[in-house]
């Protein structure tokens, strides 16, 4: 439980683990927030993934690696809530990871123009 909920976010990142090159690698989806009707609740539903995109960059070494692949587009940023689940559905050949995120205790002023 974090001190003040309002200043931490939970990233939600999903991917696969693949065989990879060198070049950048993103899978496509997109993530959709949704409601439990009647209750009010969040949850969040990833769509089918498709194939992964990479940059095509020749490069001397071609020796291949497993790396984790993420799926590509704007992170999904949930609202951190200790008293309540994150529920997420994906599919099943999909992982899912998360990272909290915290606001920095301090603020800044911004200088005026």
């Amino acid at each position: 439980m974090q001190t003040n909920e309002a200043e931490h976010k939970v990233e939600i990142i999903a991917g696969k683990t693949l065989e990879v090159a060198c070049n950048q690698q993103r899978l496509g989806s997109q993530w959709q927030e949704k409601t439990v009707e009647g209750w009010g609740y969040s949850y969040y539903e990833l769509g089918q993934v498709g194939p992964a995109m990479s940059m095509l960059m020749a490069y001397p070494d071609v020796s291949r690696k497993q790396a984790f692949v993420r799926v590509g587009g704007d992170p999904q940023l949930a609202g951190y809530n200790s008293k309540l689940p994150l529920v997420i559905y994906a599919p099943k050949d999909v992982e899912v990871r998360y990272r909290v995120w915290s606001a920095a205790i301090e603020t800044s002023t911004t200088p005026r123009q």
